[in-house]
Formats: structure tokens, sequence, C-alpha cells
């Protein structure tokens, strides 16, 4: 279990020279291990990329999947010219995934990218569940997003991006 909590971002504030964002995460398994993770880097001075994932299962197989995953996700959006490569990121992703997965193991993945310029937020999902955005009078409301497959499924799938403006 401490192996794996090690693996997510435990420093807080993450980047104190950016103020354009607050940014907090913690993750509590069910489970002593399991597969649930999230994940948040700089792509480059103007781009903060979130990840919100549960790998299936639980107990070492889903642990050793959902440290394959993150590693798999970071290098292929790190390795994108644009944020539109979001998407390609993600297909790639899923392809090097399939690969040698007799245990037919998957994961569910909300991926975003914003702007930290002009708030223009692109995201691509894998069957995970939508994500709220807090709302100026402090209500909540849920991105919405297309039905998509998981990760780890099915090899030839091409996903696609979506984009909202926050305030």
């Amino acid at each position: 279990k401490s192996i794996q909590q090690s693996m997510l971002p435990r420093e807080f504030p993450p980047f104190p020279d950016k103020t354009q964002f607050d940014i907090f995460a913690t993750m509590e398994a069910a489970k002593s291990v399991g597969g649930d993770f999230y994940d948040f880097y700089l792509a480059d001075e103007n781009h903060l990329v979130v990840t919100i994932a549960d790998v299936s299962g639980k107990g070492i197989p889903a642990a050793l999947f959902m440290m394959t995953s993150k590693t798999v996700l970071k290098n292929f959006v790190l390795m994108a010219n644009t944020a539109d490569d979001l998407a390609a990121a993600m297909t790639l992703a899923n392809a090097q995934l399939c690969q040698n997965n007799e245990e037919m193991m998957f994961v569910t993945v909300f991926l975003a990218m914003l702007d930290l310029k002009t708030g223009k937020l692109i995201y691509v999902n894998a069957g995970h569940n939508p994500p709220l955005i807090k709302q100026h009078d402090n209500d909540f409301e849920y991105i919405e997003l297309e039905p998509n497959i998981v990760l780890g499924a099915f090899n030839q799938f091409d996903f696609k991006i979506n984009e909202i403006q926050l305030n």
C-alpha cells in the first residue's frame, strides 16, 4: 500500500509559483491495495494535466496495472506536441495497455488538460464517471461525457477530445 501511495502526487501545494489554480488530491483505497489513482503535472509552462482513473479489480494485480496505466498515460501525454494530441495519447495508451493483457484488466480514465492562460479545458474520457465543476454560485455541475470504452479492453479505438471553457 505504501509503495502504491508513493506513486501518487503528495506534495501540496505542488506548484507554489503558479497562481492561476489551486489543486489538492487524496486517495483512500477501499482495501489495503487497489486500482484507483490520480495524477497531475505540468505538460509545459501553460498546461496542467489532470488524470482521474480506476483499474478493474482489487489487490496486487490492480495495483500493478494501476502503476503501468499511470506511467503509460503520462509518457504518451508528455510526448504530445499540442493539447489537441490528448486524444491520440489516450488512443496510444489504450493500444499499449491491450498488449499482453491476458487477465483482461481495464482502467477507466478521465484525462484533462487545462490551458492556464485561457481557461480552456480539453478532455478525453475512457469510461470514467463524470467529474464535477464548481460554478460561481457554489453549485456543482457534471461535465458532459460521451460514452466511450475503457482502456485495455479493445485495441482498435480512436478517442475524441471534448472541451469546455472554465471561468
